[in-house]
C-alpha cells in the first residue's frame, strides 16, 4: 500500500483545494486560482424557516477556531435549562462527538452578512457570540482581529442584549456597553471574578493513567515565537537524548513546521500540524504531559492581557504540565497538579522528572487538577447565570 500513499501525497503536491472565509483556492502544478464562495442560499432558507423552541440561546462562532471551546458552552446553557443552537463558519467535524442531537448551522462569509442583515433574531431568548473579534483577512492583508460589529456592518441590527465572549483580557472594555464575559482564571484577575468563564469540557473525555513504560509529551498550538518556545524544546530534547533516555516522544499538533532538528533527536518528535478535534483529542488523551512552552522574556502577554487554551486543555484532560513558575503563578498551577521550573535551564530536567513519575504520584496530581477544573466550572456556569438573567 505503500505506493498508494505515494501517489497519493505526489497528487496533494500537484493540485490542492483550500478554502478560507471567503474563496476556494484551487492550486495546480504551482498556479493559483481563487473563486469568491456565493451566497448559500440552502443553508439560508434553511436557518431562516426552522423551527426555534422556546427558551433557545443561539451560539454564533464567525471563526474558523475556537470551536473548541463551545462544547463547554453548550453544557452550562444546558444545565441551566436552555435549549441551544449553534451558527458557525464551516461546522466544525465531530467537535460535538457526545452532542449528537445539537442543532448546529454552517456558514461562509456572505451568508452570515445575509443572516445578520434580514433574520429577525428576536426569536431567540439571547444571542452567545463565542468570539467578540474575528480573524479573517480584510482587503488582502492579515489583521489582528476586528471587531464583530465592524467586521459584519449588519450584526446589531435588531438584536438586543447580546453576550459575547472576549478572548483578549486587554480589549474586554473596548466596547463598555456590550455584555461580556472573558476567558480566564478568577484566581489571575480577581476583579473580573464575576464576568470569567471557564469552558474546559470537550465531552466525555476518558480520563487515562500515566502510561508505565513510555512517557507521551504533547504540545499544541501554532509554533511561533510569540506563542512557543521551541528552540527549549529542541535544548531539552537533546539533552535528555545525551543523558542517555529514550522512552519517549513529543507529539506537536498545530500550524506551523520545526526546522533545523538535529538528525539525532528526529525520531522523538511526533509533528502532526493542524489536525481535526477527534484526531487532537485522541492524542490528548493518550498523552501524560502538556508542555505549554511558555518562556517569561517572550510571552509576557499570557502574564497580563492573554490567555492560552493550553489551561484548559490541561483542565479538560487532566494532564499535568511542565510550566515556568510565573505562569504557574498567574494561573494557579503549583506541585501539586503540575512540575514547575524556575529557570529555563531547568526545563529538561522536569521533563526527566516527568517520565520517572510513579503512577501513583501521577493520580495524585489528576486528581488536584479535577479538583481546580470543577471549582472554576461552577463559579464559570454562576457567573453565565447571572449574565443571562441580568437585563
Amino acid at each position: 500500500m505503500d505506493y498508494v500513499k505515494k501517489i497519493s501525497e505526489l497528487l496533494g503536491r500537484l493540485f490542492s483545494v483550500k478554502k478560507d472565509n471567503i474563496h476556494l483556492t484551487y492550486s495546480f502544478l504551482g498556479i493559483k486560482l481563487k473563486v469568491n464562495l456565493p451566497f448559500n442560499r440552502k443553508l439560508y432558507n434553511k436557518f431562516k424557516n426552522h423551527k426555534i423552541e422556546p427558551h433557545t440561546i443561539l451560539i454564533i462562532e464567525a471563526n474558523n477556531c475556537h470551536w473548541e471551546i463551545i462544547p463547554g458552552l453548550v453544557k452550562y446553557l444546558n444545565e441551566l435549562g436552555y435549549n441551544v443552537e449553534v451558527l458557525t463558519r464551516f461546522e466544525p467535524k465531530n467537535i460535538f462527538q457526545n452532542n449528537s442531537d445539537i442543532t448546529c448551522f454552517e456558514c461562509n462569509r456572505k451568508t452570515f452578512d445575509k443572516i445578520f442583515n434580514t433574520f429577525d433574531f428576536s426569536k431567540y431568548e439571547r444571542i452567545i457570540y463565542s468570539s467578540k473579534r474575528v480573524y479573517f483577512k480584510k482587503n488582502d492583508m492579515n489583521i489582528d482581529g476586528y471587531d464583530l460589529s465592524e467586521y459584519f456592518p449588519f450584526i446589531a441590527k435588531g438584536q438586543k442584549d447580546n453576550i459575547y465572549l472576549q478572548h483578549h483580557i486587554n480589549k474586554l472594555d473596548e466596547t463598555p456597553n456590550d455584555k461580556q464575559i472573558v476567558l480566564a482564571n478568577p484566581s489571575k484577575l480577581p476583579e473580573l471574578n464575576n464576568r470569567i468563564v471557564d469552558l474546559s469540557y470537550y465531552g466525555d473525555i476518558e480520563i487515562t493513567p500515566k502510561n508505565p513504560d513510555y512517557t507521551n509529551f504533547i504540545t499544541v498550538g501554532e509554533l511561533i515565537k510569540k506563542r512557543r518556545n521551541v528552540p527549549l524544546l529542541i535544548a531539552a530534547i537533546k539533552k535528555l537524548h545525551n543523558a542517555g533516555y529514550r522512552n519517549f516522544n513529543v507529539t506537536i499538533i498545530g500550524n506551523g513546521d520545526i526546522e533545523d532538528i538535529p538528525s539525532d533527536i528526529k525520531g522523538y518528535f511526533n509533528i502532526l500540524g493542524r489536525v481535526d478535534y477527534p484526531i487532537m483529542f485522541e492524542h490528548l488523551k493518550n498523552s501524560d504531559f502538556i508542555l505549554p512552552l511558555l518562556d517569561p522574556d517572550w510571552h509576557k502577554q499570557y502574564l497580563t492581557d492573554k490567555v492560552s487554551g493550553t489551561f484548559e486543555l490541561i483542565y479538560g484532560f487532566q494532564k499535568p504540565c511542565i510550566i515556568h513558575k510565573l505562569f504557574a503563578d498567574a494561573f494557579d498551577f503549583d506541585d501539586t497538579c503540575s512540575l514547575v521550573y524556575e529557570q529555563n535551564d531547568e526545563f529538561a530536567d522536569k521533563m526527566i522528572e516527568a517520565i520517572n513519575l510513579d503512577g501513583d504520584k501521577y493520580l495524585e496530581m489528576q486528581s488536584a487538577i479535577a479538583v481546580k477544573a470543577d471549582k472554576l466550572r461552577e463559579i464559570s456556569k454562576n457567573n453565565l447565570e447571572m449574565l443571562l438573567k441580568s437585563q
